[in-house]
């Protein structure tokens, strides 16, 4: 019953402290400051002192003294580090103190006459303003506001419950809903309406082939009908010959220095030819695939040394 906690400063953000001197008697030590010289200890004023012997918290005969006091946060630290045993009952007296404020308060509030707890007729009309003013914006919302535009994600948000909904099994995918390889089994297939199945397939379809239409012009003298032939038909294009790539059966490949009869392999295989000078050499010594021999087949290919620039046409300076 005499270890008591209290708030100093009393008026405002005060901290929680206890008498040093009710620690040590709880703990059955001398002095608590020789004990524990580590702590942080708090040296009281002589307000404060004042305000503890109104309280009860001191007798007259301490108010000369010098006392000192712990926050309330180190003396429950310092119980459960350096007396567990200690712990339990110092906890459990600090819940009475607890419960013992929670019951003098509402005895207090019991006694206070009923006109200091009645709402100010200012707070009893705000309130009833805040109620209609939640009522009006919730009727709204499910009339009128039904539908809304998200601007960040440009989706229009609509009720859930507004609109039927088919049955899971129904929306719900397939294994196979399509093919992602050719050959690849899939459960999708196209839905032909009546007139196109009456069409299909061309052997057994119900329906007779639509004749093509034809059109009849009338006769005209010969030379009419020659010169509009003349004049509907496009003259004849030049057909260019094909490029034919040079022949030379003494040619030898630049690279490993042997003829058409062996590569670097040693594997026979048909030669490349400069259009502008006598280099050769085999593709699979100048790293050319089949597809890329093809195409150096159909114009006058150009070795690296005598490749000119498409646009000034000169051979240097690559």
């Amino acid at each position: 019953d005499k270890l008591h906690e209290y708030k100093w400063p009393a008026d405002g953000d005060g901290q929680y402290y206890y008498l040093t001197s009710q620690i040590a008697h709880f703990l059955g030590i001398e002095s608590l400051q020789e004990k524990h010289p580590k702590i942080e200890f708090h040296v009281l004023q002589e307000d404060e002192k004042s305000f503890l012997l109104e309280n009860g918290f001191l007798d007259s005969a301490q108010k000369d003294q010098e006392i000192w006091s712990i926050c309330s946060e180190d003396a429950t630290q310092l119980v459960l580090d350096h007396y567990p045993d200690k712990y339990q009952d110092f906890i459990q007296i600090s819940h009475k103190r607890e419960k013992y404020k929670l019951l003098k308060k509402s005895e207090e509030e019991k006694v206070r006459p009923q006109e200091s707890r009645k709402i100010p007729n200012s707070m009893r009309r705000a309130l009833k303003n805040a109620v209609d003013f939640n009522s009006q914006l919730a009727l709204q919302r499910k009339e009128e506001r039904q539908s809304y535009f998200d601007m960040q994600t440009q989706i229009i948000h609509v009720p859930c419950n507004r609109s039927a909904k088919l049955p899971q099994h129904l929306t719900q995918p397939s294994m196979y809903p399509v093919s992602l390889l050719p050959g690849q089994y899939q459960e999708h297939y196209k839905r032909y309406l009546p007139s196109e199945l009456r069409q299909l397939p061309l052997g057994t379809a119900l329906d007779r082939v639509l004749e093509r239409m034809t059109m009849n012009f009338p006769q005209r003298a010969e030379t009419d009908s020659s010169e509009q032939d003349g004049r509907l038909e496009p003259p004849a294009k030049k057909k260019t010959p094909a490029f034919k790539p040079p022949f030379r059966p003494d040619a030898l490949c630049g690279i490993c220095l042997m003829g058409s009869e062996s590569n670097k392999k040693g594997l026979p295989e048909e030669m490349i030819h400069c259009s502008h000078c006598e280099n050769s050499g085999h593709p699979s010594c100048l790293d050319m695939n089949q597809h890329l021999v093809k195409v150096i087949e159909t114009y006058p290919w150009q070795c690296m040394e005598c490749k000119t620039c498409t646009l000034c046409r000169d051979p240097f300076d690559e």
